[in-house]
């Protein structure tokens, strides 16, 4: 049986999610925001009221003339509190990523017409711990954590303003249609296997150790180093040609889960975790085996990340 909280709960969701699907760049408008009096506004129209019947009470023309204007002030700044969102364009950037416990950042890009001034930008979310918006120009951030690996669909932001002088709120709800991947605790103490398939790379670097094999000569381009210049060649008549090497001296690790099968399923993944923060900051060769996903041979940033977010979407 289901509460009627929760009934509330659901049917507002629902309500919300035909006004505001979910969408990594949103415009606002008319149709998705929504503004109220706050206290202080509706105390200031209660006051403009009471000046109304004490004005017509004693037929004080200057009172009733002050009660109008104020009046007038509310209903202008209803107008200005709306305007200030409207038309804001709201995107967001990459997808957070991170490990558990550790700071996530989600980046957003905020365009605004150059007619809007004082924009004021804050959030509200409740299922997330230690949360912080830093709001810079074109650009807000929203730092938070998560304690357990997985991958979670970030919940709505709240987007409000209450310019100018604080009489109205206007909000919006937005879903930007993001999911954050939250990588396993890296676990030290299990030593990084050192075997794997050797890669033999066709390099043109600037130094090459005594590990390096001659190769043979390629064509000479501008901007190599001189001293990889092959002279007996140009004496020979064959224009100008360089000296190539293959290097056998770095290696490919292959990660596989299979080889920690005597560990508990979790403790693999921070383990294989901590395998690929190692690998990838010694700039090596690697590939990853989870679950039956297959990550192929990389290196570099983008292939860290691409492994923090297999570790992060293997089954619980």
């Amino acid at each position: 049986m289901i509460s009627n909280s929760k009934r509330r709960l659901f049917d507002r969701e629902r309500w919300l999610r035909r006004r505001l699907p979910p969408e990594a760049s949103t415009q606002l408008g008319r149709r998705n925001l929504f503004i109220l009096p706050t206290g202080f506004g509706s105390c200031y129209l209660i006051g403009v009221l009471v000046l109304y019947l004490l004005s017509t009470n004693y037929q004080n023309n200057l009172v009733l003339l002050m009660a109008l204007f104020l009046l007038v002030l509310w209903v202008v700044t209803l107008h200005l509190c709306h305007l200030n969102l409207s038309g804001l364009q709201v995107t967001r950037k990459a997808r957070p990523l991170g490990l558990a416990c550790d700071t996530l950042v989600l980046e957003l890009q905020i365009h605004k017409p150059a007619s809007l001034r004082g924009l004021a930008l804050e959030g509200s979310i409740n299922e997330l711990s230690d949360q912080h918006w830093l709001l810079d120009g074109d650009h807000a951030s929203l730092s938070y954590t998560l304690d357990q690996r997985g991958v979670f669909p970030l919940p709505r932001l709240k987007l409000y303003s209450s310019f100018p002088f604080g009489l109205f709120r206007c909000w919006t709800w937005l879903d930007l249609d993001c999911e954050s991947f939250v990588a396993p605790t890296p676990e030290p103490g299990y030593p990084c296997p050192r075997g794997g398939e050797q890669e033999a790379t066709n390099h043109t670097t600037q130094s090459h150790t005594l590990q390096d094999e001659f190769a043979g000569l390629v064509p000479y381009r501008s901007g190599e180093r001189l001293s990889l210049l092959s002279w007996k060649a140009l004496a020979a008549g064959r224009g100008l040609q360089r000296k190539s090497f293959e290097s056998y001296h770095s290696q490919a690790l292959v990660l596989d889960e299979a080889s920690l099968q005597q560990l508990e399923r979790e403790l693999r993944y921070r383990v294989l975790c901590h395998w690929v923060l190692q690998l990838s900051q010694q700039g090596q060769r690697f590939s990853l085996s989870v679950a039956g996903q297959q990550l192929p041979m990389g290196e570099g940033e983008a292939h860290k990340q691409a492994a923090l977010e297999m570790l992060a979407r293997a089954p619980r």
